[in-house]
């Protein structure tokens, strides 16, 4: 699915027919700051998802505004180690895949966005 739709996790609400896709993005401490670099693989990875939000925008009737018709999410996490059987959650900032991000200028460690604290 990954290769398909740039997203590392999907999920599914079978009782309200809704789906969320998330894209995890490791953090590391930089100079004291939480840091994400953005490359060209998360460029093409927020590309596929952009086709994915914009084919589920062509299907929004408009009845409900509560709700984000676009289902990509990026989470960014501190480097904690996974456990495929833990029920716990990965702490972390999770936002809606940005339609508007940085532009990447091909330098070798990406573009920086730096955080004082996630959470």
């Amino acid at each position: 699915m990954e290769t398909v739709t740039g997203v590392d996790m999907i999920y599914v609400n079978e009782f309200t027919g809704s789906v969320t896709t998330v894209k995890y993005k490791r953090i590391r401490k930089e100079a004291g700051l939480w840091t994400y670099r953005y490359d060209a693989t998360a460029e093409r990875e927020l590309e596929r998802m952009a086709m994915v939000d914009n084919e589920c925008e062509q299907l929004d009737d408009g009845l409900d505004p509560r709700l984000v018709t676009a289902p990509s999410m990026v989470k960014l996490c501190r480097n904690v180690p996974f456990v495929m059987s833990s029920t716990a959650l990965i702490p972390g900032m999770t936002a809606s895949a940005p339609k508007h991000r940085p532009t990447f200028d091909g330098a070798p460690k990406g573009a920086r966005l730096g955080l004082t604290d996630p959470y």
